[in-house]
């Protein structure tokens, strides 16, 4: 029997935990709170009580709380609101898809890859995983509601979330005089968890007594976790209560689970894991694995290895790079690749696994590190081929956060750029995958001369956009802009001969609404106020604030992509050459 102790930590600064990836004038926070971090921060309130300096490897108490498997720190995770309450969020399973020519919002499909056959998917049709969206809840098949079980089906209900950042932007400083200098003065930047931000984590404990000793410090609830904790990151205080509940040895007697679901499996049934968290496996050689090998899982649930089939249509995974910071040695850690959290292993069963097999492998978990919160498992949580998009309920700001030294304007108006560099790089990406998911019906016949007349039009418009002085820009409405830069392309529409009208008209983009080309581009000329929604929908680009200055995307950007996605579209519809 173990003890589960859920918690919830609230950011009182912006966090900075990060990870291998990303731009070397960048450091970029992970999504979460590692469970490294959080038994860090309690291994430095520990040495304080017992007046030492290190742990002490061979020490009963050192090793049962913070050195073995005994007790594990499991990752805090973003916090849903759902309609059954705050959750704590999951990863969101790699074999999740939607469709990418339909407009994602609240409501929208996703398809599991994981549980559908490949028969069943629409071969007619593109797929992408969720964007945005590195945390999920997924809805029971029923659940107590206020007024008992509601007879609603709320298995198809699925939350996402990511959590808030803010982009700090700093100056590198000299040590002998404390400030920047010609020599030493870079500007770089932090991309930080958010301020005000919520993580859900969870502590597993074998020993009670130990359990009682990490509750106590909980509840005093003050830590930092983290990197460049001096500079004013890594501030987190534990909200409200330290829930206590009681893991049993079987599935039945359990009062909590990292996922919600049942488990036991009958010859033919498919067995599905889902990665919660990072696994660190090993090949039978000792090399790092990317592959579940089915000899570890059949033995672990006590299995012939041929009562286990490997389901390759239905298995999706992915590689991340681990690393960290020994601040005792005062060096990194080795670099190690790991299965991604929310890769998914499907196995087809022929023999039946009773759930008690199955619980103690959630409980036990998968390869090295299970004391930091790697290896978590859940089984068989993923069981619906379909699952439909709930909104979770607004508790935040969306509002990224850019601090800015007290430097001179200099240093401001670069810092500046970067905000508005950051920006366009997010646009950029929306803009790309936005034309990709336009592309013309196989049927439609345009003329390339056609083609060609209005992407002129349409870059020559762009050209005159970009050679206008600032000052030009801003004296300027973005309706204004908008008549002065779409007029040459509105005219040549409106004065085409009526064969070369009709090919516009005949021709229709190849989403589910089939529109007619013609009533895209009139659409979008009129209404391109519109642009973000189609390029952002929820969730929206939040707006980055420079000290007390906040920067927005610049309304002349607007007339801008609007040109550069029509230009998009009609480039794909351009034929190559000599294609009849």
């Amino acid at each position: 029997m173990m003890i589960a102790l859920s918690y919830v930590l609230r950011a009182e600064s912006p966090l900075l935990l990060t990870g291998l990836a990303g731009d070397a004038n960048t450091k970029r926070s992970l999504d979460y709170i590692p469970g490294s971090a959080v038994r860090g921060a309690l291994i430095a309130r520990y040495l304080e009580e017992e007046r030492r300096t290190y742990l002490q490897p061979g020490h009963p108490a050192d090793d049962r709380l913070f050195l073995s498997p005994a007790t594990c720190y499991l990752a805090a995770y973003p916090l849903l609101e759902t309609r059954q309450g705050p959750r704590r969020g999951l990863p969101t399973p790699l074999s999740w898809r939607r469709n990418k020519a339909v407009t994602w919002e609240p409501g929208s499909p996703v398809y599991d890859l994981a549980v559908m056959a490949a028969d069943d998917l629409d071969q007619s049709v593109q797929y992408m995983a969720p964007s945005g969206a590195p945390f999920c809840w997924q809805d029971p098949p029923l659940y107590f509601g206020a007024e008992g079980f509601e007879s609603e089906d709320a298995a198809s209900n699925v939350y996402f979330t990511a959590p808030a950042r803010q982009i700090r932007i700093h100056t590198a400083r000299a040590r002998r005089p404390g400030r920047a200098t010609r020599a030493e003065g870079a500007v770089f930047h932090y991309d930080a968890l958010a301020e005000g931000e919520r993580f859900a984590g969870v502590i597993l404990a074998q020993d009670e007594g130990d359990a009682e000793r990490l509750h106590a410090w909980l509840a005093g609830g003050e830590f930092r976790v983290g990197g460049s904790q001096r500079a004013g990151y890594g501030a987190v205080v534990v909200e409200g209560e330290v829930t206590r509940q009681t893991v049993g040895a079987s599935f039945d007697e359990s009062g909590w689970s990292d996922w919600p679901g049942e488990i036991g499996l009958e010859p033919g049934d498919r067995l599905r894991l889902t990665a919660l968290s990072p696994w660190l496996l090993r090949t039978p050689q000792g090399q790092p694995a990317t592959q579940l090998d089915r000899s570890l899982l059949a033995g672990l649930l006590g299995l012939e290895e041929e009562a286990l089939q490997p389901v390759a249509e239905q298995t999706q995974r992915d590689t991340v790079a681990l690393g960290g910071y020994h601040r005792v040695w005062g060096l990194p850690l080795p670099q190690r690749i790991a299965i991604a959290a929310g890769s998914t292993f499907v196995f087809a069963v022929d023999t039946a696994v009773a759930a008690d097999r199955l619980w103690q492998l959630h409980l036990r978990g998968l390869g090295a590190q299970r004391g930091d919160g790697l290896g978590r498992v859940a089984i068989n949580w993923q069981v619906a081929e379909q699952l439909n998009w709930r909104a979770t309920e607004p508790r935040r700001a969306e509002e990224s956060v850019a601090v800015l030294p007290p430097d001179p304007s200099e240093t401001t108006a670069l810092a500046r750029e970067m905000a508005q560099r950051i920006l366009r790089h997010e646009l950029d990406r929306a803009l790309a995958a936005r034309i990709q998911a336009l592309r013309l019906a196989p049927h439609s016949q345009i003329s390339n001369s056609l083609l060609n007349r209005l992407r002129m039009s349409v870059r020559s418009a762009l050209t005159h956009l970009q050679q206008l002085a600032p000052g030009q820009v801003a004296q300027q409405s973005a309706q204004t802009l908008a008549a002065n830069e779409f007029a040459p392309l509105t005219a040549l529409l409106a004065g085409l001969k009526p064969a070369a009208d009709h090919q516009l008209r005949r021709a229709r983009l190849d989403i589910e609404t089939h529109e007619p080309l013609r009533l895209w581009l009139d659409t979008h000329l009129e209404q391109f106020d519109e642009i973000w929604r189609e390029l952002l929908p929820p969730p929206t680009l939040p707006p980055l604030i420079l000290g007390s200055r906040k920067i927005e995307i610049p309304d002349a950007w607007k007339v801008e992509y609007t040109l550069r996605l029509i230009d998009g579209v009609l480039a794909q519809a351009a034929r190559p050459k000599g294609e009849s």
